[in-house]
């Protein structure tokens, strides 16, 4: 099993990005300090599948609209992460906020 891609709506600093991963090799994310990269790459991947942000889940007070951009907090923030098997089959997991609030998870 391999992590084909993660999709982020309006989740921590990203309004929508779509990371795809290579089935195999290696792959380079840079940028600047600050500008997401471990949220897109540990935080979302987690919170998809856990329900929490990995590098910060003990953190007191903290709380799902934390998790949603700054400046869209009424918008749905949602994660997306793909899977596929050596099968072939293919698992999406889908966990976010919905333009109400209300929280949900879709496998």
């Amino acid at each position: 099993m391999y992590l084909r891609y993660i999709e982020v709506w309006n989740f921590l600093n990203h309004e929508h990005e779509k990371l795809v991963l290579p089935r195999e090799g290696f792959f380079y994310l840079d940028g600047s300090s600050g500008f997401g990269k471990s949220g897109l790459i540990i935080d979302a991947p987690s919170f998809a599948l856990f329900g929490y942000r990995a590098t910060r889940a003990g953190q007191k007070g903290m709380t799902l609209n934390d998790l949603r951009h700054k400046r869209h907090q009424d918008e749905r923030m949602a994660v997306r992460v793909v899977y596929e098997f050596d099968s072939g089959e293919v698992m999406a997991i889908e966990r976010g906020i919905d333009e109400k609030g209300a929280s949900y998870a879709v496998l």
